[in-house]
């Protein structure tokens, strides 16, 4: 990885480099594409079994995929209505979408389910951020320009595994919402095959636009995502983090009827909700205050954000603590947003007058007694399993080590969770049933 990022400079500085306007990633024309028959404001009947994935790189992308996996052994996948993700989480949230597991294993075989799941989870180990790169060396124009490096992660997902996927080709269910930031108006921006619309529902407890997440949606044409938007696109979008890549810029209308062109600047959705859980929130309030006609809601989150370390952050001097971890930023403009975000949604639950229920899966809140095989100097030097598990880096990289550690992590506590929450699951008409 050293040898890749030194001939970046290298070709950057040798002539070979250029600078390049800022890319415009995607022009929308709503005329181009009609609104999409068929396509709801919202799905699931009278419930709604969302999955929340949040945002952490690789980290965050294998534990999603491990969590899943125990979903499924769970028999619970094929009750989700809709999976809400952000940054990493959502490599695993496009790649469960579009690689059914119902497709790929039909009847539900166990041997089967297992081969699917060890594909899914090597597939969340690749070293992303060296596919990118070598994209970045193919394409010398791109390097100077964090735009253009947002290609090259895209490229670097359709090679592995959206191969050009579009939002066309996505199934009914669940539903994929893909959360990144609008850097125009501090509100979340959502990629999804549904219409949220951008017209004044009556969400008294939502009022404030800031709080409501934008879309392809305009005031006078409420849109789903345009089809031909490739799913990866997406995904980088929720990813985005300038100055290292990003942001997304789409050119679209003010309007359905003014063609004046506007610029919507889209980056890493965990600057404003790092669980992907808001959305989930805001679809049930949409329905119990809007459209109605919903029963019971429960949000499962999976949560591999990175925890705060006061007493470590202050313990050094290192000034670089900030650029040597970007992941750390998300993390700061997250704790307060977090504890407002807690008390507001847990007031919601409360006077909803349906049963609302939240599970998390918190990555270092699992309990683990052994190391995995391949943290061989870990054992070595006597480390702290939960310390070093929390110290995962948020990267677009993970170790061997690291990686097993947070499927072992995944395995541990959607286990002990939905045990634990076995009267949770029945108000909602689910049960654990494990094999």
């Amino acid at each position: 990885m050293r040898l890749i990022t030194i001939a970046m400079v290298i070709v950057s500085t040798s002539g070979c480099g250029f600078v390049l306007p800022d890319r415009i990633h995607y022009q929308w024309q709503p005329g181009a594409h009609p609104a999409l028959s068929g396509v709801p404001s919202q799905a699931g009947g009278d419930a709604l079994v969302g999955l929340a994935l949040s945002g952490g790189g690789s980290r965050a992308a294998l534990f999603a995929a491990a969590v899943l996996e125990q979903l499924a052994d769970a028999g619970l996948t094929d009750r989700i209505t809709h999976i809400s993700s952000v940054s990493g989480g959502g490599f695993a949230a496009s790649y469960f979408v579009t690689h059914p597991l119902a497709a790929a294993c039909p009847g539900g075989d166990a041997a089967c389910r297992r081969r699917y799941f060890a594909t899914f989870l090597d597939t969340m180990r690749e070293d992303f951020w060296g596919d990118m790169l070598l994209n970045q060396l193919a394409h010398p124009d791109r390097i100077t320009s964090p735009t253009r490096r947002a290609t090259s992660l895209q490229e670097a997902l359709d090679d592995s595994f959206l191969h050009g996927v579009t939002f066309a080709d996505l199934p009914a269910s669940p539903v994929l919402l893909l959360n990144a930031a609008s850097y125009d108006d501090a509100r979340r921006f959502v990629f999804a095959n549904l219409v949220l619309d951008e017209g004044p529902p009556d969400l008294a407890p939502l009022a404030r636009d800031a709080l409501l997440a934008s879309s392809f949606s305009l005031p006078d044409c409420p849109r789903p995502t345009p089809p031909d938007i490739p799913v990866s696109l997406a995904v980088v979008a929720s990813a985005a983090f300038p100055p290292v890549f990003g942001p997304i810029t789409v050119e679209a209308p003010r309007s359905c009827t003014d063609a004046t062109p506007q610029y919507w600047h889209l980056g890493d959705g965990g600057l404003l909700d790092n669980t992907g859980a808001d959305t989930l929130y805001e679809l049930v309030m949409r329905r119990v205050h809007g459209e109605g006609g919903l029963q019971r809601a429960l949000v499962l989150v999976a949560d591999a954000g990175a925890p705060m370390d006061p007493d470590g952050s202050r313990g050094t001097a290192d000034l670089s603590i900030f650029t040597s971890n970007p992941g750390a930023v998300v993390t700061v403009a997250q704790a307060r947003g977090n504890a407002f975000a807690e008390l507001f949604w847990q007031q919601q639950r409360e006077t909803i007058g349906i049963p609302f229920d939240t599970i998390v899966f918190r990555f270092d809140a699992a309990e683990l007694a052994d190391w995995p095989a391949s943290c061989t100097s870990e054992r070595e030097a006597d480390l702290s399993i939960l310390v070093h598990l929390g110290a995962v880096p948020t990267a677009l990289e993970i170790g061997d080590c690291d990686a097993d550690l947070m499927i072992a992590a995944a395995r541990d506590l959607v286990r002990r969770r939905l045990d634990e929450a076995a009267d949770i699951l029945a108000r909602h008409g689910l049960a654990a049933a494990w094999p």
